[in-house]
């Protein structure tokens, strides 16, 4: 544990006059984007959060937090293990995690790029109990430190978070919805086994943007038309683009446009004002296209009950329709994918990403892995055979790759607060793009240490991991 906080003490000793400043509680909260507005994280060292209910949350939040070049701590052994109705004002049961979960939080840390840290390290003095929990994933820290530190996350999907879009969606609620969108954007993502970062999107040039061959903006309702530009920029030079909801439809300052400022990309324009809310919504495939490969025309998938009206400037551009199960009313697009000069877009009028997160229906992730591989073509970086349970990250550094795997098969109900158990996973298939001009020299299992049969063929290196347990780390060294 001592070597994991001695970056926090190298930072503490190294500032004299300026304070040290970092938020005790979720940096990026349910509340608002930033602790204390759009910018000023620009004057702390680092962002340190309290625990958090999944491992996917714990990887987006410490990955958001890691794109603005800061350090991120995140606590791990949740103390919120259940607030008793008793309990009235608010307090929470102090027991310390120890269990299998606090291992899986450990590595999920870890696998995002953080620093873990445990919230209770002083009950050991009274109880060691979970020890045995907790050493694993921080004596891998030690044994890999300079490795670690050499890594940042391979470009691919990039996924812009607004500050502006959570503190407009904060003014008037207890709670953000703004965060479920970006929450649950980067889960379905990871859940259909992709490479997606979130990113803060303040101070973002086009040159950066540039640097991700996709695009993804979940419900970022809040853009300046400089903004609206750059993207316009980006996809016309070849970038591509998902966008959902309300994105683009309020100016900066949360002023209601006439219309999409990205209208043009999208290929629609904004019929009425309000949002439309029903029961019963389901989208309807109209159109083969590799977006809906896999379904029938007039195949239903599940909808949000949220929807804007939008008429689409292009008929053949839309693949699906929003159906009323009940009034078979159609209320019209609910999914278009189009060319935009070089690049490609893909706008959804709904919050899309949500049902999935909430529900995890097979057919929505399906859904958008087809869209990922439209947009994306031949630059995906990895493939992976396995469950949805099995999330990666794929780290780079100057010698080399490291692939992050992660066995996240708990039996968590994903709404509520409860102990987890874990089943190994056998036969996870890897397949990991060989960076153009670089061969391989050499792969190893960090975790397991076992020996490991692979080959690359066309480009692509292929390996099995037999038994995957909670974590494991496959480093590719390149030449």
């Amino acid at each position: 544990i001592s070597g994991t906080l001695a970056d926090l003490v190298r930072i503490i000793k190294g500032i004299k006059d300026v304070p040290v400043l970092f938020n005790n509680g979720l940096w990026l909260s349910e509340r608002g984007a930033m602790w204390t507005g759009n910018q000023r994280y620009e004057i702390v060292d680092g962002f340190m959060f309290e625990s958090v209910h999944t491992p996917l949350q714990g990887m987006h939040d410490i990955m958001l937090g890691r794109s603005t070049g800061k350090y991120t701590w995140c606590y791990i052994g949740s103390y919120d293990v259940g607030r008793p109705e008793h309990h009235i004002f608010g307090y929470w049961l102090s027991t310390p995690v120890n269990r299998q979960e606090l291992l899986m939080e450990g590595y999920a840390v870890v696998a995002s790029g953080g620093s873990p840290i445990f919230w209770a390290a002083n009950r050991f003095y009274y109880d060691n109990r979970g020890m045995e929990y907790l050493k694993p994933s921080f004596r891998f820290i030690e044994e890999n430190a300079s490795l670690l530190e050499s890594m940042t996350p391979t470009k691919f999907i990039g996924m812009l978070v607004s500050g502006k879009t959570a503190d407009w969606y904060a003014r008037d609620e207890e709670t953000n919805p703004y965060y479920y969108y970006h929450q649950a954007g980067f889960d379905v993502l990871k859940e259909a086994h992709h490479q997606v970062e979130p990113i803060y999107e303040h101070g973002l040039t086009l040159k950066r943007l540039k640097a991700y061959p996709i695009l993804f903006l979940p419900n970022m309702a809040c853009m300046s038309d400089e903004e609206a530009e750059m993207i316009r920029r980006y996809v016309a030079d070849g970038g591509n683009l998902i966008a959902t909801y309300e994105t683009s439809r309020y100016d900066e300052r949360g002023d209601l446009r006439e219309d999409f400022a990205l209208s043009d990309l999208f290929g629609l324009r904004l019929l009425k004002e309000d949002v439309e809310k029903y029961t019963n919504l389901y989208l309807k495939i109209t159109r083969r296209h590799p977006v809906t490969e896999g379904f029938e025309p007039g195949e239903l998938i599940p909808q949000d009950s949220q929807v804007l009206s939008v008429e689409a400037k292009a008929p053949e551009e839309v693949l699906a329709t929003t159906y009323r199960m009940g009034f078979d009313e159609e209320l019209g697009p609910a999914l278009v994918a189009r060319e935009y000069g070089k690049g490609k877009v893909v706008y959804i009028p709904s919050g899309l990403e949500v049902v999935c997160s909430a529900t995890r229906f097979e057919s929505l992730r399906k859904l958008f892995d087809n869209i990922v591989k439209w947009l994306a073509g031949e630059r995906i970086p990895y493939r992976i055979g396995a469950r949805s349970s099995v999330v990666v990250n794929l780290m780079e550094g100057p010698n080399g790759l490291l692939l992050h795997v992660l066995n996240n098969n708990g039996n968590k109900d994903k709404k509520i607060l409860c102990r987890e158990e874990y089943v190994p996973v056998f036969d996870v298939c890897v397949e990991v793009r060989v960076p153009e001009g670089r061969s391989v020299r050499e792969v190893k299992l960090l975790n397991s240490e076992e020996r490991l049969d692979y080959s690359v063929e066309g480009g692509w290196l292929k390996l099995e991991i037999r038994v995957l347990e909670l974590y494991e780390g496959i480093l590719i060294e390149l030449g």
